[in-house]
């Protein structure tokens, strides 16, 4: 005799799952492998570098006496430092400026939170002593 309250004791039908139940499990399942494949694609399409610029300095070499071929007679070195804040790895155009003219320009690779240490030297054909220089990140993108 059964003294179990009715609809408390078990039938082999409630448990197996059921089609809706084994419908629903399967979905889930899907969703964690697709969400396992995608998560690094969607992660590098969502994080972006950030350079800027923390230092630089301007060493101009005086002028040296003679004809402009084939070395020019005067020279400017620029020293920098670029720093990433950003999640992912970046390039970083940077200008080099003397009297507001741009006299080269460079391409750097700089890390997702890192700084790197830079330097460019680049000939003039005329000497002017008393010349201003900068450099500049010009604009950056992914590596």
């Amino acid at each position: 005799m059964n003294t179990a309250a009715p609809g408390s004791a078990r039938t082999p039908a409630t448990r197996t799952l059921t089609r809706p139940r084994l419908a629903v499990v399967a979905v889930i399942i899907a969703a964690l492998a697709i969400g396992i494949v995608a998560a690094p694609p969607i992660r590098y399409a969502i994080v972006q570098p950030n350079v800027s610029m923390v230092g630089a300095d301007v060493t101009i070499w005086y002028c040296r006496p003679g004809p402009v071929a084939p070395i020019p007679p005067q020279f400017y070195r620029f020293d920098f430092r670029l720093q990433n804040t950003g999640d992912a790895d970046g390039y970083a155009r940077v200008d080099f400026i003397v009297n507001g003219s741009e006299i080269g320009r460079g391409i750097y690779v700089v890390p997702a939170s890192q700084v790197v240490n830079g330097n460019a030297t680049f000939g003039v054909a005329d000497c002017d002593l008393y010349a201003t220089g900068s450099v500049f990140v010009h604009n950056f993108w992914k590596a």
